[in-house]
């Protein structure tokens, strides 16, 4: 009979089992503390997802029913309309729908125009930490482009042709309203392209959920960073507003000079442009 092998008095083969359960116990043991910590993790994540996909959500309704509301498209009536078109293409400006010229409601007025301008910076504020940073880069985009759209109103106000004052008053009203109009008609296509892309980028935001904290931000370092740069180069370079802005400028020139009274042909108003509002920016 073969003599089994003992350590400590107890036979080798007990210990190798009493190991190996031992390796098994501590094995399921670290698997299970993993397992929970990993689990736990994830319905962390989990459900901090869902708080800020719910937040997202409200947000873009907000954002959105406000754009639909502001855009809403009107017309220049038939009888209005030869004269605005004339004028719009003596200064080398196209519309985007030939005679019908549309343009959205908040080109109806100078106080509608403004309340826009205001109303997006307090719904940016107040959504901003809940969207992507590509809706947020996107919905910056608009207000800088209707921040760009303004400039021509302000000019409108520092023109000063010879022997005359810049314009105010009623007669600035006027002609600031005549502007405006001018521009919404011009841009009515490109303005309601960006507010249809935002929407497409909000629903993309939804389904394809990022957390990743964004590490850029347009206010910092007093606007000198590179989505500052990245909003002007996309202004200047890929919509027809920067491709057109100085011709909006002379249409500026233009509106006022004949508000007093002078007449001025679209070349000498773009040289007056050229002599006077060489910094656009």
């Amino acid at each position: 009979m073969t003599e089994l092998t003992t350590y400590a008095g107890i036979p080798l083969l007990i210990w190798e089992a009493g190991l190996q359960y031992a390796a098994m116990l501590l094995a399921g043991g670290l698997l299970g503390l993993f397992a929970t910590h990993y689990l736990k993790k994830r319905d962390e994540v989990t459900r901090v997802a869902g708080v800020i996909l719910e937040k997202r959500v409200n947000s873009q309704r907000d954002i959105l029913r406000f754009f639909e509301n502001a855009t809403y498209t009107r017309q220049v009536p038939t009888g209005r309309a030869d004269p605005v078109l004339e004028e719009i293409n003596a200064y080398g400006l196209a519309t985007p729908w030939g005679n019908r010229l549309q343009y959205a409601e908040i080109f109806e007025s100078l106080a509608q125009f403004h309340a826009f301008q205001r109303d997006p910076e307090e719904l940016n504020s107040g959504h901003k930490l809940w969207l992507d940073a590509k809706v947020r880069f996107h919905l910056n985009l608009i207000q800088a482009y209707i921040a760009w759209i303004n400039r021509p109103l302000v000019f409108l106000q520092e023109i000063e042709l010879p022997g005359k004052q810049p314009l105010h008053g009623e007669a600035y009203e006027r002609a600031a309203q005549t502007l405006l109009l001018m521009q919404g008609i011009v841009l009515d296509a490109e303005f309601k392209g960006l507010v249809a892309e935002l929407e497409t980028l909000m629903v993309d935001s939804i389904y394809h959920l990022d957390l990743r904290r964004s590490r850029s931000s347009l206010m910092r370092d007093r606007f000198n960073n590179q989505e500052s740069a990245r909003l002007i180069a996309t202004l200047s370079d890929d919509t027809l507003l920067g491709s057109v802005r100085d011709r909006l400028m002379a249409l500026a020139v233009g509106l006022a000079a004949a508000a007093k009274g002078q007449a001025m042909e679209p070349e000498e108003a773009a040289a007056v442009v050229d002599d006077l509002l060489v910094r656009v920016e």
